[in-house]
């Protein structure tokens, strides 16, 4: 490997430069081979010199700059361009390639706003070269896309240094955990005989057992580079990278195997010829697991025949050792350079750095998944795992949490910027999964619902809803999990959730689920009260607990049975009606509905109407209601009716919130009972009293009604007599406004009269509690509720003669 080229600069961390005349010429000849062999730090150095002795040269702050940026020190060669260029503008503009070269700088500062600029400017010269114009309309795209790419990071990413028992102010390159031990790379300057003046640094590999402070690791070979190894899965093979500088400053690297044998690493012999060529480098090695026991080796190589740069292969091998013909990644290799490949084989993605897609300077981290027997267009890592500097050797070491090495502004250096390498941990935190469940069909919200997350290979993850109100779960990126919600009475749902390839920007998912109802047959019987034979053509209602309709039938004319859609555990108001008859009711407990699949079968009995059969007809109101008012505006009971209603859940609240949990239940069950059976059933009866009331008036009828008014004891007697003549007139203002106000017409001309006869509480049953104190007992007992009332007591008719 040339690791001035490949990544590091080996001799840019730490080389001295080699000693010259000390002549402005002298250091200008040994800068320019320098350059021309790509020892850009040299470069860098001698130009450096150069400027000392003569600052005002334009051509050496231009070639100074370059060698700068070749060798990664950003800020000088920026500072440099800028003041070539300022001067060369007052001279007439001769080095107008400084102009792309500051672009360049620019993009690998971050500065990409400038960068399009500075590019732009490039483009737009007439005397720009062809080739050159080409790229800087390239990074023009490039610059656009990175700034989006800056603006919109990866919030859930955190990114730490390991700090300075890992990093030094040399290069730490790489870094692989192993069971308790990690080990890295580190290009560190240590006496090891090399006999160039001055001497140069040598690549070793350093490991750590459980944080502790790095040593050299044993099987690094003495006066040879060696470079981070790789591991078989069961760590009994390992392939490790020597190499030896040829010539001044170039560095080759070829790979060995090592095996495990009673506990030391064997003698490391080469690879085979046909992946390590001799005029090439082979290096930074990645194992994983294959196919009927193989293992697979990924590696990087610059050999002659690639699709350019430096490539990434595969090679199948077998545990003795035997190695396939290796394969060039054509689908993932490009014209530039590809390097430090990483196969993580539970999400089955190789992870590599690149120089030749689009990236926001330097080599980015891109993944790619093998999917449907092929490698998948590889995607870029967002900020901040890449920056606009080098970012490599990306490793993930469990769920959730990573290892990489870059150059960044931050890393620990000794000189100058951007030479050097730091070793970085990553950290993903949790997404977070809302989850809400509904009743299909209605996408009411459901509460008491069960939801269970599950991922591959771990314990499902319950948590109870009790209000329908969504959960949240914390969960990792790029899993797919399974979600299942269920409920007493509901079928269970359930649904996939992927948090694969997400947006940078994401940090939440939301989603749904939908739970069907189960069904328990419900059959509603309809007979003649009188001679209990089946009655026809009847309409069957079916309500909920909260007064909407649930279902509703007609038994027609060939049956009197109704089959209801009623739900599992649900209690029901069943309300059957027929012209010329009284309509009856009956309650569905829960309980009778808990057996789905199962056939509940209610009989209701119609009593054929002569009004008489309805009587008493009793209808209810809430405490003090209707309220003070003068007569003519008291609300129809109707309006009282509907409110009183909505009130259920309260009353039972107040009434049960003392009450030990066995009574609780109890009188919560007589509560429902008499909001169901008492004010359902008796507005209904009032409303099938009023539907049938102009058949006898109409028929040539007077009509005289009966109605008679109670009050619970709570208040006064005087008070209370006001009370109930107001409740008598509720029920006469709703006799007034229905059927679209026909009766109207009767009151006035006294074919129909409503007589009043109103009780106080003069007739209220004994023993019911009138305390103020005791609220609960004296307004919302089912014992004071019933007290608050009016009665249609009698119906006389006379018939009108003509």
């Amino acid at each position: 490997m040339r690791i001035n080229l490949f990544i590091l600069s080996i001799v840019g961390c730490c080389v001295a430069t080699q000693s010259y005349a000390q002549t402005p010429r002298a250091y200008e000849q040994a800068a320019s081979v320098a350059y021309e062999t790509k020892d850009y730090y040299a470069a860098f150095k001698y130009y450096g010199k150069v400027l000392e002795m003569e600052p005002k040269r334009t051509d050496i702050m231009v070639h100074y700059a370059d060698a700068a940026r070749m060798y990664g020190a950003f800020r000088d060669a920026e500072l440099h361009y800028e003041t070539a260029l300022s001067a060369d503008n007052a001279a007439g503009g001769k080095y107008h390639t400084a102009l792309f070269g500051l672009a360049l700088v620019k993009k690998n500062l971050g500065k990409y706003e400038e960068a399009l600029r500075l590019f732009e400017r490039y483009a737009a010269r007439p005397d720009s070269d062809p080739v050159l114009s080409q790229k800087a309309a390239n990074e023009i795209n490039e610059c656009e896309w990175a700034m989006e790419k800056m603006t919109n990071p990866d919030k859930l990413v955190r990114l730490e240094s390991l700090g300075d028992d890992f990093n030094t102010g040399d290069s730490e390159m790489g870094i692989i955990q192993i069971g308790d031990t990690a080990y890295f790379g580190a290009l560190h300057q240590v006496n090891w005989g090399d006999k160039h003046v001055p001497a140069r640094p040598l690549l070793q590999v350093m490991m750590s057992v459980n944080g502790q402070k790095p040593v050299v690791a044993a099987f690094n070979k003495e006066k040879m580079h060696t470079a981070l190894p790789a591991f078989s899965p069961d760590g009994k093979i390992m392939i490790v990278p020597f190499g030896e500088y040829v010539g001044e400053t170039e560095v080759r690297c070829h790979l060995y195997i090592s095996m495990l044998q009673n506990g030391s690493w064997s003698i490391p012999v080469p690879l085979p010829e046909t992946i390590n060529i001799v005029d090439a480098t082979q290096t930074q090695p990645s194992i994983s697991k294959g196919k009927e026991g193989y293992y697979n080796l990924y590696y990087v190589s610059d050999a002659l025949g690639g699709k350019g740069g430096k490539d990434l292969y595969q090679v199948q091998f077998s545990k003795m050792g035997n190695f396939a013909t290796p394969e060039n990644l054509a689908g993932l290799n490009t014209e530039k350079d590809e390097a430090t490949p990483c196969f993580d084989p539970t999400a089955q993605t190789l992870y590599f750095s690149s120089t030749g897609y689009q990236n926001l300077g330097g080599y980015d981290i891109y993944k790619s998944k093998w999917a449907k027997n092929t490698w998948q267009i590889p995607k870029h890592l967002p900020a901040p795992l890449n920056s606009s500097y080098n970012d490599l050797y990306y490793f993930p070491t469990g769920l959730q949490k990573a290892m990489m090495t870059s150059n960044r502004i931050g890393a620990a250096v000794l000189g100058e910027e951007s030479c050097c390498y730091d070793l970085f941990s990553v950290t993903y935190l949790d997404l977070k999964l809302n989850l809400s469940a509904y009743e299909a069909g209605t996408e009411n919200a459901l509460e008491e619902v069960v939801y269970t997350l599950v991922e591959d290979q771990k314990a499902p993850n319950l948590k109870f809803a009790p209000v329908a109100r969504p959960i949240d779960y914390k969960i990792n990126r790029d899993q797919l999990y399974k979600v299942f919600a269920s409920k007493d009475g509901y079928f269970a749902d359930t649904i996939l959730v992927s948090s694969l390839d997400l947006e940078p920007t994401k940090i939440e998912i939301s989603d749904k689920l939908f739970l069907r109802p189960m069904q328990v047959d419900l059959a509603v019987k309809v007979f003649n009260q009188f001679n209990k034979e089946p009655l026809y053509g009847v309409n069957v209602f079916l309500y909920e607990r909260s007064g909407s309709v649930k279902d509703e039938r007609n038994t027609g004319t060939a049956t009197n049975e109704s089959g209801l859609k009623a739900n599992y555990k649900t209690s029901y108001l069943v309300i059957a009606t027929k012209e010329g008859f009284a309509p009856d009711t009956a309650v569905v407990s829960a309980e009778e509905m808990s057996k789905p699949g199962a056939k509940v079968i209610k009989s209701l009995f119609l009593t054929p109407v002569t009004l008489y059969g309805l009587l008493p007809l009793a209808i209810y109101f809430d405490n003090d209601v209707p309220p003070r008012t003068a007569a003519q505006q008291v609300e129809s009971y109707a309006l009282t009716y509907e409110s009183y209603l909505s009130r259920r859940n309260e009353f039972i609240e107040i009434f049960t919130k003392n009450l030990p949990e066995g009574e609780k239940q109890i009188a919560t069950e007589r509560l429902n009972g008499f909001f169901d059976k008492d004010v359902k059933g008796g507005f209904a009866k009032l409303e099938y009293f009023a539907d049938n009331l102009d058949l006898f008036l109409e028929g040539g009828y007077e009509v005289e009604i009966m109605v008679k008014g109670f009050a619970s004891p709570l208040a006064s007697e005087e008070y209370n007599m006001a009370l109930t003549h107001r409740r008598i007139v509720s029920v006469k203002n709703y006799l007034r406004m229905a059927k679209g106000g026909i009766y109207e017409s009767y009151l006035l001309n006294n074919q129909l009269k409503i007589s009043t006869a109103p009780l106080g509480e003069t007739l209220a049953t004994a023993g019911i509690n009138d305390s103020k104190k005791q609220r609960e007992l004296s307004i919302f007992s089912v014992e004071a509720s019933k007290e608050r009332r009016a009665e249609i007591i009698e119906v006389r008719l006379h018939k009108i003669h003509q």
